[in-house]
């Protein structure tokens, strides 16, 4: 059996304003996901790893680092450098627990639609950006705004945090 995931980026979400999250995921159904998740359920996973690395330096500061393109000054051993702990950007984390999520149940195809630059991993099989999406979705009929603003058949993907703020770094509670 094949799964079709679409991990929507926030990115997409703003460029589809003033569609709601809700009708996107509802569109991105209808265009032919079996299941269609924001990227933002990967800022959980981020925080929960940025907080197993902080708490391995002890009470030392840290620099959270989940995006490839992270500043010069951060790429070398000293100054901030020495600071920085080093994740995978949200959507890639949320792809690897999606496959870890689907092994046995046969194969999963997990697209990611959105611009981020760090979304390059094996565990994503297609990448999106978020303007082509949407004209994709034109192109095939698919209005956005005629898509329901609620779930009706079927549960909602919890999008509650409990550990991250938005991009993965952990609460100031945590």
């Amino acid at each position: 059996m094949h799964v079709s995931i679409a991990i929507l980026g926030a990115d997409l979400q703003l460029a589809a304003l003033p569609a709601t999250p809700i009708q996107l995921l509802h569109a991105a159904r209808v265009a032919g996901f079996d299941a269609a998740l924001p990227a933002s359920l990967g800022d959980e996973l981020v925080a929960e790893e940025a907080l197993r690395l902080a708490q391995a330096r002890g009470r030392h500061p840290v620099v959270l680092c989940a995006c490839p393109r992270l500043p010069a000054d951060l790429a070398g051993g000293e100054g901030l450098g020495a600071l920085a702990i080093a994740t995978c950007p949200p959507p890639v984390a949320l792809a690897r627990a999606l496959r870890l999520g689907q092994r046995g149940a046969g194969a999963v195809h997990v697209t990611y639609i959105g611009a981020c630059p760090g979304a390059v991993d094996p565990a994503i099989d297609l990448r999106i950006p978020p303007d082509a999406f949407l004209r994709g979705l034109a192109s095939r009929g698919i209005d956005l705004l005629a898509q329901p603003t609620e779930f009706t058949d079927r549960l909602p993907p919890d999008r509650r945090r409990f550990r991250a703020d938005a991009g993965g770094a952990p609460t100031a509670e945590q």
